[in-house]
């Protein structure tokens, strides 16, 4: 029996006992690998699918499958594990529970302790765990997988050194010739170990399937339906669609930012007070930039996040004008615009506070951070998106928009700002406007038309409370 021929047997045993059998890309795709891997020892395979495609089952299923039956001599006293690498401990710990189950399910004995199951009729076991140099380290290895490898930098583990945990990795198969590598993903960044080997395509090393999207490699899930999970075009495509991002690209949509220059200003069945948004500056490069804004309720449609102004005063303005007499300039237009609450980065909070409050303003300071500026970003573009911002006309707003971008990193997180030597303090007074959203600072519309709840970020919503043996038919035996 080929090794092909044995594991679909397996998956076929698994299936018979709930376990989801394997869609048929992925047999014709491991199939595949198989047969080269037992015609010529190419040990490595690797898959780039998109997001709910089974990869981390497939990962387990091979993982187990190379435990129970590969050709693999332990010397007395020892044990050496089939290694399945995690991005994070809480996925570890899920594949741990995953593979114990199954076990259980086949009626094969083992023991379980945290991360290790160990094999009770062979000195083998399995180890799902968290990627780290220090998991990789100390341990004899048969199998090695690799789980999510496109997004090792990202999700918490942005410290973490990938190529020498690669490096660990491979090592602890030292003493097992064909032991195999295994390396999972989905589409991330244009850069790093896992998009060249996905790009490089099949070689005599390794056998590269994909990129495949999610409704291709699991056909039971329809590209209809991953649209309606992620309306982000960009991140459909990363995430569903499989397509690599590239390492820069324009955060905001051309199209979507004419929209919301072109809205109407009038037309309002209701209107919510206004608050002030700001972009402090210490006066020696960027601009110390303002606006107004607050929802409105236009006679149809949904709510509309509109800004009624948005200004500011140009770099080095510090030779010209003293903090408290440009607090005093800014104050008189939060006074003509009923304005009473100001709202700004945490820059110079502590100066600003006492300067507004002169005026009677309530000056809130939000902290932006590498989590809450990503977030305001990706509010701003919804409202973009989805039509429901209105900017008043602002030529240097505009070419911020245009020019403002998106940077993916190798680490696996995002950065944000102005192309090349540009600016973008305009542009933060959106962020900021998001993230006083998310934190609840903006009055909702006043108004006798009834507003139906909507469950979207920018539409005033909130949600309310309340032994194997005769189960493996078709495997004589351990050993290929």
């Amino acid at each position: 029996m080929s090794l092909r021929e044995q594991f679909f047997s397996f998956d076929d045993a698994l299936a018979a006992k709930g376990v989801p059998p394997l869609t048929r890309w992925w047999r014709e795709g491991v199939g595949a690998w198989l047969d080269a891997y037992q015609r010529g020892h190419v040990l490595e395979l690797w898959a780039c699918v998109g997001r709910g495609a089974a990869k981390s089952s497939v990962l387990y299923k091979l993982a187990l499958f190379f435990a129970l039956f590969g050709d693999f001599k332990v010397p007395p006293g020892e044990i050496h594990f089939a290694i399945v690498l995690s991005r994070l401990k809480e996925e570890a710990s899920k594949g741990v529970a995953i593979i114990d189950r199954w076990l259980t399910l086949l009626g094969i004995k083992h023991r379980l302790a945290g991360d290790v199951i160990e094999l009770a009729e062979v000195p083998r076991g399995i180890r799902v765990v968290a990627a780290s140099v220090a998991a990789t380290s100390g341990w004899r290895a048969f199998f090695v997988g690799r789980d999510e490898r496109s997004k090792w930098g990202a999700d918490g583990v942005e410290n973490l050194d990938a190529d020498e945990v690669d490096t660990s990795a491979v090592a602890m198969t030292a003493t097992h010739r064909y032991a195999p590598t295994i390396t999972t993903g989905s589409a991330w960044g244009k850069f790093g170990s896992f998009y060249d080997a996905i790009t490089g395509g099949t070689d005599s090393n390794r056998v590269v399937l994909g990129p495949a999207p999610t409704w291709i490699a699991a056909p039971h899930i329809t590209e209809a339906d991953c649209r309606r999970k992620e309306r982000d075009p960009r991140r459909f495509a990363r995430e569903y669609a499989c397509e690599f991002q590239a390492t820069e690209c324009a955060a905001f949509d051309g199209d979507d930012i004419d929209a919301a220059f072109a809205h109407a200003d009038d037309h309002d069945a209701g209107r919510a007070d206004r608050i002030m948004v700001a972009d402090p500056s210490s006066g020696r490069k960027d601009s110390f930039a303002w606006g107004v804004v607050g929802w409105d309720l236009p006679v149809t449609g949904p709510q509309l996040l509109r800004f009624d102004l948005v200004d500011g005063i140009g770099g080095s303005f510090f030779r010209t004008i003293s903090a408290a007499d440009l607090v005093a300039k800014i104050a008189k237009v939060a006074s003509e615009n009923g304005v009473r609450s100001v709202i700004a980065d945490q820059r110079d909070a502590y100066t600003l506070d006492s300067h507004f409050a002169r005026h009677r303003l309530a000056y809130t300071p939000i902290a932006w951070t590498s989590e809450s500026k990503p977030r305001g970003v990706e509010t701003a573009r919804r409202w973009l998106r989805e039509r429901t911002i209105a900017l008043p006309k602002h030529e240097q707003l505009r070419r911020e928009l245009i020019s403002f971008e998106e940077r993916l990193t190798p680490a696996g997180s995002y950065t944000f700002g102005a192309r090349g030597s540009g600016h973008d303090d305009f542009v933060a007074l959106l962020i900021t406007a998001a993230l006083a959203h998310e934190a609840g600072e903006f009055p909702l519309p006043r108004s006798s038309r009834r507003i139906a709840p909507r469950n979207d970020p920018g539409a005033g919503f909130r949600p309310q409370g309340s032994g194997l043996g005769g189960h493996f038919a078709g495997c004589p035996g351990r050993g290929f």
